[in-house]
């Protein structure tokens, strides 16, 4: 099996920066404090936001393409009526490649206000000398960098299992499994960038004209419908074809380098085996058993280093590294059980206990660093960080009065052992770059400066705890109608004293549904209340609580064929993500109404 995705895509985006403004001897006045954070205010530029940058204008376009193919053979053999064997083995593979991404960004100096904390509005005004930027002029603005690169990524595993059974009559004892299960791993990132001194310098020198890099003006139908009041609807648009041109030209000039920190090696190697016995009884059933898990990880890739004088130091344009590898092995022993007893045919209490593990995300064990230079933040992984370990207990009790009626309450707890978190480590990293992105940079080289940034590194933490109970109801009213509604509680907490990532305390569904030979139709209200998110720039982030409702019908026009629709969204929810307190808010998300229809064809 082979599919392919083709994924060009095109972003442009004008940003208000007050960070790189103040940072680079601009001004904030008129100041507005709440919770230790300046929600509002006035930002100048330098030289009273006639100078430097307050307003960037980014543009992207990808070429981006993914191909995934996959080959899977299994077998099951049975030598007798006792005995069931099964095999598979099996290969996959996948690709994904931007090549290029065609990235020009420009800047403008000037004078804005901002307010966080009625929502977010940024107001331009004039500057010391009498100006507004122009956003529908671009000469207004000024090339500041672009970059050509190339980002690929290839993950593949050769993976196979074994599953044996004998069926048994010894008592309570009904069969026993075995088993045993290898897997091997791999995936390779690179990144080939285009560098700022060798490329965006001789592109300065040529003094482009701002109007070579324009297209005109958006649609005169720019956000109809959707903008909200003091947005921005009418600016210049990048031309994506003199831009392509002109940086593809630029790269057969300048070339590319490897961004050794940019990119990474990991192989997992796991073997696994298992046993379990299935027992049952006079209104009981359960099984029983335990699985054994080895992990053998091998990472490689590059750490920076501010001083290219260190030991095993390698010189890049993008500041000396030191290659950096890693080995972890670990092993697991996870027992688990399931009970099931038949208080009544109709009445049945369910009881679970395993120790559990997961393993951490490549991305989270691999020396790979992001950096955002204009905020002097960044992210990296950890070579070695442990995987997530927990024990866990699940009590349920269930009552099923007809086969279309059931009513649900289900108790859990988790006593987490090993939690992965992010923790804010201070480190000072090169960058490059025409000038530094904060005063508190310092030079190295022309273009290549030393930089103060706090990453958000993985670590593992002392676990914590998750308790809950989940409550449901499927209820058939009358005629092919019917309800179902589910209610979760959920207390989750980290014995580090941070939150608990993506956990909602209270979380709602309802769905009325309708039901029988020719229509089904569904119409679901889901509530979450806000929940932590993730750790980012020392901060933590949350996301408030969301409310959508969705909708779906599916008609049978004949016995092989129907039409299908449905809804997302349509409460028009915004996603608001803020730091700590509402008045901050990180982001917004207004991703719409989402429609779909379809046919269904059936063989």
């Amino acid at each position: 099996l082979m599919s392919i995705f083709d994924a060009e895509n095109t972003n442009q985006s004008y940003l208000a920066d007050p960070q790189r403004a103040i940072g680079n001897g601009g001004t904030l006045t008129n100041p507005v404090v709440q919770n230790g954070a300046y929600v509002g205010g006035t930002v100048s530029s330098a030289s009273g936001g006639t100078s430097d940058f307050a307003y960037f204008y980014d543009s992207f376009h990808r070429f981006a393409k993914s191909t995934s193919s996959n080959l899977d053979l299994n077998a099951t053999y049975t030598p007798t009526d006792q005995w069931t064997i099964k095999g598979d083995v099996g290969y996959t593979d996948a690709v994904g490649k931007t090549d290029p991404q065609y990235f020009p960004e420009f800047g403008a100096p000037g004078t804005f206000s901002y307010d966080l904390a009625h929502g977010v509005t940024v107001t331009p005004l004039a500057n010391s000398a009498g100006k507004t930027v122009n956003f529908a002029d671009p000469n207004s603005f000024a090339f500041d960098f672009a970059n050509d690169d190339v980002f690929t990524n290839d993950d593949r595993e050769v993976y196979g299992y074994l599953d044996a059974e004998m069926k048994l009559d010894l008592g309570v004892l009904k069969s026993f499994k075995f088993g045993a299960k290898f897997t091997n791993h791999e995936r390779d990132a690179a990144g080939d960038f285009t560098t700022y001194g060798g490329f965006s310098a001789p592109i300065l020198q040529k003094n482009i004209p701002m109007s070579a890099w324009s297209a005109g003006l958006t649609p005169g139908n720019f956000l109809n419908n959707i903008a909200v009041p003091g947005s921005l609807t009418q600016a210049w648009r990048v031309n994506d074809a003199f831009a392509q041109q002109t940086l593809a030209n630029q790269e057969l000039v300048s070339g590319r380098v490897p961004y050794p920190t940019q990119g990474f090696s990991i192989k997992e190697k796991t073997y696994g085996a298992y046993a379990m016995g299935n027992f049952g009884g006079d209104h009981w059933r359960g099984n029983a058993g335990v699985r054994f898990a080895h992990t053998s990880e091998d990472t490689s890739g590059a750490l920076t280093v501010g001083d290219a004088s260190t030991p095993g130091a390698i010189p890049n344009p993008f500041g000396a590294f030191v290659p950096a590898t890693s080995t972890n092995n670990y092993n697991d022993i996870l027992p688990s059980m399931n009970l099931t007893y038949e208080v009544t045919n109709d009445f049945l209490v369910r009881f679970a206990a395993a120790k559990v593990m997961s393993r951490p995300d490549f991305i989270d064990m691999v020396p790979l660093v992001s950096l955002n230079p204009g905020a002097l933040s960044g992210t990296a992984g950890t070579p070695g960080v442990n995987p997530y370990r927990a024990w866990q207990e699940d009590l349920s009790f269930e009552y099923y009065p007809d086969k279309n009626t059931a009513y649900t309450v289900a108790l859990y707890y988790k006593d987490l052992k090993s939690f992965i978190v992010d923790q804010a480590v201070p480190e000072v990293l090169p960058f490059t770059g025409q000038q530094a992105p904060n005063g508190a940079c310092t030079t190295v080289s022309p273009n290549l400066f030393n930089c103060p940034f706090t990453i958000d590194k993985k670590t593992n933490s002392d676990g914590g705890t998750l308790k809950g109970v989940e409550l449901g109801i499927t209820q058939p009213v009358w005629g092919g109608f019917g309800v179902q509604a589910t209610y979760s509680y959920s207390d989750a907490s980290l014995r580090s004293g941070q939150p608990f990532p993506g956990n909602s305390k209270n979380s709602y569904n309802f769905t009325a549904f309708f039901e029988n030979s020719l229509l089904s139709a569904r119409l679901s209200w889901q509530q979450r209340s806000n929940f932590f998110l993730t750790f980012d720039r020392t901060s933590n982030v949350f996301e408030t609580a969301l409310t959508s409702l969705d909708a779906s019908a599916s008609v049978n026009v004949t016995n092989y064929l129907a039409v299908t629709f449905d809804a997302q969204n349509l409460t028009d929810a915004k996603v608001v993500q803020y730091d700590n307190d509402l008045s901050h808010p990180r982001a917004i998300y207004d991703n719409g109404r989402v429609y779909f229809a379809g046919v269904k064809l059936r063989f």
